[in-house]
């Protein structure tokens, strides 16, 4: 028995060894083949994207041209070529306005079969005028103000949204929300390539760079204007087909959403928008009686949440799972409400600085919100097409004058700060006449009102300002108050703030001291903090200044290496240009170089603040 199990042993143990040299070789074989089939897949899918972005150029041909154009323009505008940084800067705007005018004139010819009189270059000869007007309207400006960097960024997304919804236009076209998914698909995809290859170009540009030779930086921003300026709109749209000649699978595929988009939408983006819902609804019920009406933290929130609450509706349209069900039958009727508040809130804050192109865009945009609410709780979405012309419309009236968000900001700022200096009679025959003794609230509103038209550009068009005034420089000559005044009251009325900069372009008067020091202080009644003493040789005699907290900017003691006190500053207020005190020893001066305190129930709260301290030994 024993031989016989021996001999079993013997021939078993060799023809396992061969199965499992086989089962090795097999799996190798396998693996071999997995590789190939990778690579294959992968040469496939770069293949076809190849061929997508050459069919693309060959699609949008002027479009392409308006791509080139873009980027060699930002070429220049990088090396700065002839000083003409401003020129550059308007062609680009221009530009980019011309770049979505030419993919919605090549959606139109898709779409609609066009009069023989009609032809589509007719079309693009348009888009060439109506980009050149763009450019002279910006081109007035002897420089590009935020104003037209937000009227050509508000302007492409209109342009977008119109792109899409153009070809839904036709009998056998996709409804908007499926035309919009697939262009969300197409950006989004753009945006992780573009990024891969950015990444990719700037990997090897920095081991160039460190291994073999050295290379200018400026390439780097080459890379970045070819890879995101010229790359990714020709991908995004590569991605978007042609709806009247694509076949039924392809174009199903383009407009339908991918099992992880409805994931992330349907199990993590819907739950936390609802989740943040409820904390909306319940900060609105305890301050509705209060902060809720002036406090500006919410607005921008809003605007935020709604947004993104808007682009969920529309991408989850045609998903099946309860959470998208549920979502879409009430979150449009809660959204409802809460734009309305908000938009009652926004108008009621006119009152205080007039409107603003943020406050104008904010309004807008809550009306625009509050009509997709209405029309996503009582329309089917085959009528969603509704949202994209209400977009475009807003779009367009809030970017071209005469009813803009940046005209309409304008003229009312304009008057609103002429009639507080006619109000206080500061304005007297086309001059300014300066008043240190301003009540607060009105120096708030000067200072505001001029910083806002300084930001935006047409400072100088106000007949009382000199052509050349410098608004930091000679803000204080002009109005007879600095602009760097902080409003004292917080708004829970239990506190105030002050902050304060020393303008550095004025000389510093040393007044005679022979020694000048910096001392920084830094303070938080709550924590454990204290301010290290500034220490100094005078006369190889050491001394050291320190610091303890009042009822304003503190207490300043200096003592000498016998810690003996040779002069202290006990300050009164916090907001004197310097602090002086002399006596038989020492005379000692600080000058406030920037200050940010907080004050609570009558107690120094919080205190940072960098001194000057001029020092004079006796």
């Amino acid at each position: 028995m024993v031989k016989f199990l021996k001999k079993i042993k013997l021939t078993v143990i060799p023809f396992c060894a061969i199965i499992k040299i086989y089962s090795i070789l097999y799996v190798h074989y396998d693996l071999i083949v997995w590789e190939r089939m990778i690579s294959m897949k992968l040469y496939t899918i770069i293949k076809e994207h190849l061929t997508a972005l050459t069919d693309t150029v060959t699609r949008y041909p002027i479009s392409t041209i308006y791509l080139i154009a873009i980027v060699l323009i930002r070429f220049l505008a990088i090396e700065n070529i002839n000083d003409q940084r401003i020129l550059y800067d308007q062609l680009f705007a221009a530009l980019i306005i011309g770049f979505f005018l030419s993919i919605n004139i090549r959606r139109l010819s898709e779409t609609f079969s066009l009069p023989t009189y009609f032809k589509p270059w007719l079309l693009y000869v348009l888009g060439i005028f109506l980009t050149f007007g763009y450019y002279l309207m910006i081109r007035s400006q002897d420089h590009l103000p935020s104003s037209d960097w937000i009227r050509t960024a508000v302007l492409s997304f209109g342009l977008y949204i119109c792109f899409l919804w153009i070809a839904t236009l036709s009998k056998q076209a996709p409804y908007f929300y499926q035309s919009f998914m697939n262009g969300f698909k197409a950006l989004a995809m753009s945006l992780f390539f573009s990024g891969v290859l950015f990444l990719g170009l700037a990997l090897i540009i920095a081991a160039i760079d460190t291994l073999l030779f050295s290379i200018d930086e400026n390439l780097y921003m080459h890379f970045t204007t070819f890879v995101f300026l010229f790359f990714a709109p020709l991908f995004v749209l590569s991605l978007i087909p042609n709806y009247g000649t694509t076949l039924p699978k392809p174009l199903e595929k383009a407009i339908q959403g991918t099992r992880f988009l409805e994931t992330l939408l349907s199990y993590i983006i819907i739950p936390l928008t609802v989740i943040f819902t409820f904390i909306l609804f319940i900060y609105i019920g305890l301050n509705i009686r209060g902060d809720f009406w002036t406090e500006n933290l919410f607005e921008p929130m809003l605007v935020s949440y709604s947004i993104i609450g808007i682009s969920v509706l529309l991408l989850s349209v045609s998903f099946e799972n309860g959470f998208a069900r549920q979502f879409h039958r009430i979150f449009p009727k809660l959204l409802i409400p809460l734009v309305l508040l908000q938009l009652i809130a926004s108008i009621m804050k006119i009152h205080e600085l007039g409107i603003t192109h943020g406050r104008y865009f904010v309004i807008l945009y809550g009306i625009f919100a509050l009509v997709t609410g209405i029309i996503f709780s009582f329309f089917q979405p085959k009528h969603f097409g509704i949202i994209a012309i209400c977009f475009m419309l807003s779009a367009l009236i809030s970017s071209l004058p005469p009813f803009d968000a940046f005209t309409v900001s304008k003229y009312t700022q304009m008057n609103l700060l002429e009639d507080i200096l006619l109000e206080n009679a500061m304005l007297v025959d086309d001059n300014v006449l300066p008043n240190p003794d301003l009540d607060e609230t009105s120096k708030m509103q000067i200072i505001a009102l001029s910083r806002y038209a300084y930001r935006m550009g047409f400072l100088n068009e106000f007949s009382w300002i000199d052509a050349n005034f410098v608004y930091y420089k000679d803000f204080e000559t002009v109005f007879g108050f600095s602009s760097y005044e902080r409003p004292l009251v917080n708004k829970a009325g239990n506190g105030f703030y002050y902050n304060y900069n020393r303008e550095y372009d004025k000389i510093l008067e040393l007044d005679g001291y022979s020694y000048l020091t910096h001392f920084s202080i830094t303070y938080f009644l709550d924590e454990d903090t204290s301010t290290t003493p500034t220490s100094f040789v005078i006369d190889n005699t050491s001394y050291h200044l320190s610091w303890s907290p009042n009822e304003h900017l503190g207490k300043y003691d200096l003592y000498n290496d016998q810690n003996t006190l040779l002069i202290s500053i006990d300050t009164a207020s916090y907001d004197a240009p310097s602090y002086e005190n002399e006596n038989t020893s020492a005379r000692l001066k600080i000058i406030p170089n920037n200050i940010n305190l907080y004050y609570e129930d009558d107690q120094l709260n919080s205190l940072t603040a960098d001194m000057i301290l001029l020092i004079d030994m006796k």
